[in-house]
């Protein structure tokens, strides 16, 4: 039979009063300062907010992401599910249409990828000296 840990109990009880005290008394000290030195803003103001011009591109690529990985047609993003499960997330979030999704933002996402593509692509021609040559 493996050998059993020993707990003792009463160094358990020290640490968790230990424990108790400790945090207690760091909790009131911040607490008393916060409230000396500034205003703590809530969560929600940091949770529900408008997308700002930059986050936008980054949205509608994972958009299309999530979209072309799940092997979704571009009609998810007009379901009313999908609409409220997005406002449920963030009320401020607006979803592009599925002529949207599947027009420029898509559009935008091949350029991309075919950006990322010839720079691989250059990296190993100046890596391996690759040539290619056809019959035809």
């Amino acid at each position: 039979m493996p050998p059993s840990k020993h707990i003792r109990i009463d160094d358990d009880s020290a640490s968790i009063s230990s424990f108790r005290t400790n945090s207690t008394s760091s909790s009131f000290n911040l607490s008393r300062r916060s409230s000396e030195s500034y205003y703590q803003s809530s969560i929600s103001k940091f949770a529900v907010r408008d997308l700002n011009k930059s986050e936008i591109p980054k949205f509608h690529d994972l958009l299309i992401r999530i979209t072309v990985s799940n092997g979704w047609s571009f009609q998810w993003v007009n379901n009313p599910s999908t609409h409220a499960f997005f406002h449920w997330l963030n009320p401020k979030l607006k979803l592009p249409d599925r002529k949207q999704l599947a027009g420029p933002i898509l559009d935008q996402a091949i350029k991309g990828i075919e950006q990322l593509r010839k720079e691989k692509l250059n990296q190993v021609h100046e890596q391996a000296g690759i040539t290619l040559s056809f019959d035809g």
